[in-house]
């Protein structure tokens, strides 16, 4: 019952991830315009390498999981998780109690992915920086186009699972193709930061 649970979550999370960056008050930000050059980038962040840094270790809004965000991303409790405006770039955090992630993992096949309109790039094993084993999954899938003048926007995930015996933490880290180069180093560094509020 549990899994079907949670690829009920999986589904539902790739349906809805234009709706978080709609959900977010944006009132106070002084541009949404979407980074789409390296120049652009490195205006928006001062200097071309002040991006690769990690934030202190704080929670996920609503879980008991700590992450480095990396730096400009901003806390968003509705999708429990971070984003950064500029890139549309979202990390959340999912915490699924009574399972070994592995046995998630296995169920995370290239033909279930693509049953779900998405498509399975890569895997990974992967260690953690406290130490603990997990897996990266990379997904990609488009998001259609609301209406006749915008164009669908192609998205890639990087998916972490890792955990204990009992419980398994969930990470996906969403951003749009278009600004893979910018984020996709610094999104990796600070998903290998996760560690559950329990450990020292």
């Amino acid at each position: 019952m549990k899994i079907l649970i949670f690829f009920i979550i999986l589904i539902y999370s790739i349906n809805q991830t234009w709706a978080q960056t709609q959900r977010i008050d944006t009132s106070k930000v002084k541009t949404m315009k979407l980074v789409k050059s390296k120049q652009e980038f490195k205006e928006h962040f001062k200097d071309s390498d002040s991006y690769l840094v990690l934030q202190p270790p704080v929670l996920f809004p609503q879980t008991h999981v700590f992450i480095s965000p990396p730096k400009n991303f901003k806390p968003v409790d509705n999708i429990r998780g971070f984003i950064h405006l500029a890139t549309t770039t979202s990390i959340t955090c999912t915490e699924i109690k009574g399972y070994h992630y592995t046995q998630l993992c296995e169920q995370l096949t290239s033909e279930y992915i693509a049953s779900q309109n998405a498509v399975l790039n890569a895997t990974e094993d992967v260690v953690l920086d406290n130490g603990t084993q997990g897996k990266l999954f990379t997904i990609s899938f488009t998001i259609p186009a609301k209406d006749s003048l915008h164009k669908d926007t192609p998205f890639e995930r990087v998916m972490l699972f890792t955990g204990d015996m009992e419980n398994t933490i969930w990470l996906n880290a969403t951003y749009p193709q278009s600004v893979k180069r910018f984020v996709e180093k610094i999104v990796r560094k600070s998903l290998l930061s996760v560690k559950p509020e329990k450990q020292d």
